[in-house]
């Protein structure tokens, strides 16, 4: 009997130092306190399926979206150190097109994302011209408009052809 009872305190102890380790390295890897709702940091397998836009032709796969406060941030984790002028645009770029997946896919519209990089995090505003220079910047870089993913009626941010076509992102 007593031996019963050492092999189980033994085994809530381990229990117990895992659970601490691991909080302690959600801490310190810059991922924000709240529920993670999405994951795609497991490389063996494919965790999460992506977040697919049709009506912006985009889709992605944020290591992280966190559940705080009514909204959902999404986080990316980059293996490099953050130069110290700042994120580097390319990731900031990838961040603001997770927002915008998340606005259009979840319908919440995240404040910032929060790029985690090896040195330090860095949040990132996410803002109404971030969306459009970013779906500007996607639409250049997509298909035709005949191809079947898109359609004439796609909609497109301002200055790209059709240029009569409204924001795509238009909050108050």
């Amino acid at each position: 009997m007593t031996s019963a009872i050492a092999v189980l305190a033994l085994v809530f102890l381990v229990a117990l130092l895992v659970w601490a380790n691991a909080r302690r390295r959600l801490l310190n890897s810059g991922i924000l306190e709240g529920r993670i709702v999405y994951q795609d940091t497991d490389r063996r397998r494919n965790v999460e399926r992506p977040l697919v836009s049709h009506r912006y032709g985009l889709s992605g796969k944020p290591d992280y979206l966190v559940e705080r406060s009514n909204e959902l941030i999404p986080v990316e984790v980059k293996s490099c150190r953050c130069p110290s002028s700042g994120p580097y645009a390319s990731n900031a770029a990838q961040l603001t097109a997770y927002c915008v997946l998340v606005e259009d896919c979840c319908g919440l519209t995240p404040s910032h994302g929060i790029i985690q990089y090896a040195n330090r995090t860095c949040p990132i505003r996410y803002t109404v011209k971030g969306a459009n220079d970013c779906l500007r910047f996607s639409m250049k870089c997509a298909p035709p408009v005949t191809s079947k993913r898109f359609t004439a009626t796609t909609p497109r941010p301002v200055g790209v052809e059709p240029a009569a076509i409204e924001p795509p992102v238009t909050r108050h």
